[in-house]
């Protein structure tokens, strides 16, 4: 108790928050917790963020406690996942209620956002991979909710397996840093220098490990299976467990040194920025697009994990979870908004030219105020292409000219947004890591792809009555459907619940 108190008063009432709501998410299991008493639990649960925020902002430097560390990037994550976790948990009281798993709900969620967050807490690796696993375990858990249903159990299978794949590979790397340094403890591992092959080794241990859960080519598919996973579900998996990998090598950033894995996480992450885009472009169903949409942005995060630019990657994991986590929570909303009177056409040349136009500003804006050269220029590309693509959809919506101007005006304002934020993380976690200059050939390789792709991709787009538009169209279509396992025309559970008479209690 006298180490708890030693390491500061917001520190200790935060992991005593923490306790008592591990207490009172096993609470929710018991038959006899009334369900009145899931709110006061959501309310429980929205007092560890608000700590970690508190501590966030007033902490004075790194402290290390035995097996654990806390900086400003482990109060950074997990006031971020703890507040995703809150606020699909409010959103859930109604959604989910008269599931026959309501209880298990809410108690799995809770303990697996709380195991995620003490992953960026622990300074020994065994922790670690402990607190991954339990994450892993919930995730599990959350998938196969409706253990009724078959399409479920498959698809909660298939996850498992290649989460256990990621997992021992994670092991095995921990063990081989261990036996090659003598230590547990990351800050003693990081200050030690590994030769080339062995360095070699444990890193792409790592770096595959982390290819899996953030499902980037070629295993994407579990995330195209999960989408028959409740939409709150689906909103914490997007949120704040698929990005798990770019917060991971931003921990062991320091080993990632070598060439060869850094030009195969480049490699990889590239070719599925573009595959995750055509199959967000191709899909009909809106879940798929989101799920094509979250490979290409874990893609870009890995992109600026492989140039040195860690906390970039955090700032792009945070923001791309609290806005995909909304996209999912405001899923229901889709066929409603496809029902309105927007119309929407292809935007004309002066459309496009003056969507290029802005997004070539805002791309040499933030290249101008960005350090780095390598990482400015792959940012800034990444910036301009995403808002070009933006403004371009925008204006072929119409939707009066008020409506037109606000858009844009909010459209411009998101951008500044993003560079103060970018500029705000970067400023709290100055002690925390400072990135080296990535090599000019990894930002060459990045360059040539991501250009060549989208030229391609242009092309093709423009070329729509061509034989080599409908074969990657069907191509796209066909990688970004799931497995026959994971799909049913209608969930035969429901038909059972019905002939019972629906009764989920």
């Amino acid at each position: 108790m006298a180490d708890l108190f030693s390491i500061g008063l917001l520190p200790t009432l935060y992991f005593i928050v923490i306790g008592i709501s591990v207490i009172s998410a096993f609470l929710l299991i018991l038959p006899k917790t009334p369900l009145q008493y899931i709110p006061i639990h959501v309310a429980i649960m929205l007092f560890p963020p608000i700590l970690a925020f508190l501590e966030l902002l007033f902490n004075h430097g790194p402290i290390i406690n035995g097996m654990f560390r806390m900086d400003s990037l482990s109060w950074l994550l997990s006031c971020f996942v703890l507040t995703v976790g809150v606020i699909v948990q409010k959103f859930s009281i109604h959604y989910m209620l008269g599931d026959n798993a309501y209880r298990k709900y809410f108690a799995l969620l809770s303990l697996t956002t709380i195991a995620n967050s003490f992953i960026w807490f622990s300074e020994n690796i065994r922790l670690i991979a402990l607190f991954w696993g339990l994450t892993i375990v919930g995730l599990i858990g959350l998938i196969r909710l409706r253990k009724e249903w078959q399409i479920a159990r498959n698809v909660a299978a298939l996850t498992g397996g290649m989460f256990l794949i990621s997992w021992l590979l994670l092991v095995g790397a921990f063990i081989g840093l261990a036996e090659i340094t003598g230590h547990w403890q990351l800050t003693s591992i990081l200050e030690e220098d590994l030769t080339g092959g062995e360095e070699t080794v444990i890193t792409l241990c790592i770096v595959i490990a982390m290819l899996i859960p953030a499902a980037q080519v070629p295993f994407q598919r579990w995330l195209l299976n999960s989408v028959v996973t409740p939409t709150p579900v689906s909103a914490v998996m997007h949120a704040g467990i698929v990005n798990v990998g770019a917060m991971m090598l931003t921990r062991f950033g320091p080993l990632f040194d070598g060439w060869v894995v850094q030009l195969l996480l480049v490699m990889v992450a590239s070719v599925s920025v573009l595959i995750g885009t055509g199959i967000m472009l191709v899909q009909v169903d809106y879940k798929r697009q989101l799920v094509g949409s979250t490979m290409a942005q874990m893609g870009f995060m890995l992109v600026q994990c492989a140039l040195g630019a860690y906390v970039a990657a955090i700032t792009h994991a945070i923001l791309h979870g609290l806005f995909k986590a909304t996209l999912f929570l405001e899923s229901g909303f889709a066929i409603k908004q496809a029902s309105t009177n927007h119309k929407q056409e292809v935007p004309s040349s002066l459309c496009k030219l003056m969507a290029l136009t802005l997004g070539m500003l805002v791309g040499f804006g933030f290249w101008f105020t960005s350090p780095g050269a390598g990482y400015s220029i792959v940012s800034s590309l990444i910036v301009g292409w995403s808002f070009t693509l933006a403004f371009a959809q925008l204006f072929s919506i119409r939707n009066g000219k008020m409506g037109f101007v606000l858009s844009t005006i909010i459209m411009i304002a998101s951008a500044s947004l993003f560079i103060i934020t970018h500029y705000g993380f970067q400023w709290l976690l100055e002690e925390t890591y400072h990135a080296d200059a990535p090599s000019s050939f990894s930002v060459f390789i990045i360059l040539f792809v991501l250009i060549i792709g989208s030229l391609v991709g242009w092309y093709i787009a423009n070329h729509t009555s061509s034989k080599v538009y409908r074969m990657m169209y069907l191509w796209l279509v066909k990688i970004g459907e799931p497995k026959t396992a994971s799909i049913e025309k209608h969930p035969k559970y429901l038909s059972q619940l019905l002939s019972k008479g629906g009764d989920y209690r």
